[in-house]
């Protein structure tokens, strides 16, 4: 399978452009602290929305072209996940992940479509060298961390893969459990001190959950290789939502609570959160303030999204295939294609 970015026309009706003191180069946010940190009054790095985006800005995203596994018309994108230098992409039965490059035209999708791992999986955390995967097992009842195979990986690991995959014990073996609540429906995650490590362990992760109704956010810490705790830190409530400077009036006809949500993504090093709701109204969150930086309502009916170095992607059905969308900065410099 193949992969190729079409260039759209870029307007000022969805995607605006960078604050001057905002250069590209700050997608490499500082490493540490939701406190330390804090996001500037817009989001930082990436795309600039407005309080409601119709019809006439389709043009102003680029629509990223793939070859779908067939039959296309049946693969459903459930989710869409943005971490490292990679798109991942789960069809609710497998993900599939696929490279981020930046090239002068802006963004490629690099060589094809690879299956990355069996089974559903809720969220993906890249570090500075591997990838892991964070799935629910029905069976157990437990949310697990299982490390993502390499693209370059050998006939060994292959034929380990292959024997996994007929045999629970083997499958098992690699995967870690974790205490996440087994209510959270939709988790989003980042790794808090790994991202310039030297090949050192994780031992610390931001996370974000969804229980259904409530929407918490939470810190994931490892007492050893195999002892994690978890702790709480806050719920997000949009009945109380604080807007940003200059936005006002950003939570206007916003949820009172978030019983419907599609997507989460936490990015910027875990201080920004974006909330793709049932209704098509995207949500972006400055965590270090508690504040709603953007309310806007999407132009079509969106069933995945992730935000990422790459900038903001969309998913939604079509009759020949899944359509995904890239809203970016709208200058071609600007554009900061590499990992988050």
């Amino acid at each position: 399978h193949g992969a190729v970015l079409l260039p759209g026309r870029f307007g000022d009706s969805l995607v605006g452009v960078l604050p001057e003191q905002y250069s590209a180069s700050m997608v490499n946010y500082p490493s540490r602290g939701r406190a330390g940190y804090p996001l500037p009054d817009r989001p930082l790095g990436l795309l600039q929305l407005p309080a409601a985006v119709g019809p006439a800005a389709l043009g102003s995203k680029e629509v990223v072209e793939m070859s779908w596994p067939e039959p296309a018309p049946f693969f459903q994108v459930s989710a869409l996940l943005c971490s490292g230098p990679r798109l991942w992409l789960s069809n609710g039965f497998s993900l599939y992940s696929v490279e981020l490059q930046r090239e002068k035209q802006g963004l490629a999708l690099s060589g094809r479509l690879e299956l990355a791992k069996d089974g559903d999986v809720g969220a993906v955390l890249c570090g500075a060298r591997d990838c892991d995967a964070l799935s629910f097992d029905a069976a157990a009842k437990r949310w697990e961390v299982e490390r993502l195979r390499s693209a370059a990986r050998g006939t060994a690991a292959q034929l380990l893969e292959l024997a996994a995959s007929v045999s629970p014990s083997l499958r098992r073996r690699g995967a870690l459990e974790l205490p996440i609540p087994r209510s959270w429906r939709k988790v989003t995650g980042a790794w808090a001190d790994c991202e310039c490590a030297g090949g050192g362990p994780c031992a610390s992760a931001d996370l974000a959950g969804w229980d259904g109704r409530r929407l918490f956010v939470a810190r994931l810490r490892a007492a050893s290789p195999r002892e994690w705790s978890l702790h709480t830190d806050f719920q997000v409530d949009p009945a109380a939502a604080l807007c940003s400077a200059g936005h006002p009036d950003c939570a206007g006809g916003g949820p009172p609570a978030y019983d419907d949500v599609k997507a989460l993504q936490l990015y910027a090093n875990g201080t920004g959160l974006a909330v793709l709701l049932g209704s098509g109204r995207l949500h972006l969150w400055d965590l270090s303030r508690g504040r709603l930086q953007e309310s806007a309502q999407l132009d079509a009916n969106y069933t995945a999204m992730c935000m990422g170095a790459g900038g903001l992607f969309l998913s939604r059905p079509g009759a020949a295939g899944p359509v995904v969308a890239v809203a970016v900065p709208r200058t071609a410099a600007d554009r900061p294609w590499t990992a988050a």
